[in-house]
């Protein structure tokens, strides 16, 4: 492992956003909502999940990369 190890904690937290509205998404479906409604929730999700990888990414590149190249 390299000395570089950043921390996420924002990533941490919109991951436990994610799951809320994912556990959501499950009670929406034990309660036959309609299709369209939880069709658009899951869009949410996956944004919220594109988000999180890409600032992950992100920080990696500018990081651990960055450091990497340095030496």
């Amino acid at each position: 492992m390299n000395g570089y190890s950043p921390s996420h904690t924002e990533e941490l937290e919109r991951l436990r956003k994610i799951e809320r509205q994912i556990q959501g998404i499950q009670s929406m479906i034990k309660e036959g909502r309609y299709c369209v409604d939880i069709l658009t929730q899951l869009s949410a999700v996956i944004g919220a999940i594109m988000r999180v990888e890409e600032n992950i990414l992100t920080s990696h590149l500018e990081g651990c990369v960055s450091q990497s190249l340095s030496k």
